[in-house]
């Protein structure tokens, strides 16, 4: 979805479209791939780091430590640090 013109949250340079809670309950896969987001009531433009804070911290949460890496640059995010990533990942569970 295009951030153009999204009427939520502050379009400022680097701000993308969020989620504003993407964690696993909220993510419907069908055969493998992204099908839908629910509880979209924080959506709008913010800080590409909100979700994939929240991203990290899920992975973790549900699925143990060893995931972070990979859906970060699968993500395409420039490799961090696991001191980085911890600190990504306290930013959500804050």
């Amino acid at each position: 979805t295009e951030a153009a013109g999204c009427p939520f949250g502050v379009g400022k340079r680097g701000n993308v479209l969020v989620h504003g809670d993407y964690c696993l309950p909220n993510v419907l896969v069908q055969d493998g791939k992204l099908s839908g987001l629910v509880d979209v009531g924080q959506s709008g433009l913010g800080d590409p780091e909100v979700d994939l804070a929240a991203g990290v911290w899920t992975l973790q949460y549900n699925f143990g430590k060893g995931f972070a890496r990979a859906f970060l640059e699968v993500y395409g995010w420039p490799p961090m640090t696991d001191q980085a990533i911890e600190k990504l990942r306290r930013r959500y569970a804050r």
